[in-house]
């Protein structure tokens, strides 16, 4: 039975949600004193700022500084990363190829395969400075299946 961390590494952390929901996730890790201190907690603070708008790269930033295991880390990266794809934002690539690398020895291979499988797609998707709509993991996909289709015909 594998662990829950690798699970969490597999997973799509960055669909768009309300400004209620995002506010609740923001508040849960302000609520408990022991939650500020804790990675995971702060990942969910760090989510939930982002879909209020606010800027996450000090979180990113001090969550990769206090995370005491590598999970946490790969995880930081991975869903940054996420978080900036979710609205075509440049770095987003950068971060998930850095998370994909760290969370690498962590994965059972099927996870890997996922991962794998799942960036390559994405990478296809430009990004800019300017965010774009929100979209989740499948319309993403989609866009970037389209974009592949594209470049292959044109080639």
């Amino acid at each position: 039975m594998e662990s829950r961390a690798p699970l969490e590494l597999t997973a799509w952390h960055a669909e768009p949600m309300d400004p209620a929901r995002a506010e609740v996730r923001r508040a849960e890790q302000q609520a408990y004193p022991r939650g500020r201190d804790c990675p995971r907690s702060r990942l969910q603070a760090m989510i939930g700022r982002f879909w209020l708008g606010r800027s996450i790269e000090p979180d990113h930033a001090t969550l990769a500084q206090v995370a005491s295991d590598a999970v946490t880390r790969a995880l930081a990266d991975l869903v940054y990363g996420q978080l900036l794809l979710s609205r075509k934002l440049a770095g987003a690539h950068d971060h998930l190829r850095a998370g994909f690398a760290a969370a690498t020895p962590h994965l059972s291979a099927a996870g890997y395969f996922v991962l794998l499988r799942r960036h390559e797609l994405l990478a296809s998707i430009p990004l800019t400075e300017q965010p774009s709509p929100a979209l989740g993991l499948a319309e993403l996909l989609r866009e970037a299946a389209v974009i592949r289709g594209l470049r292959r015909q044109r080639r």
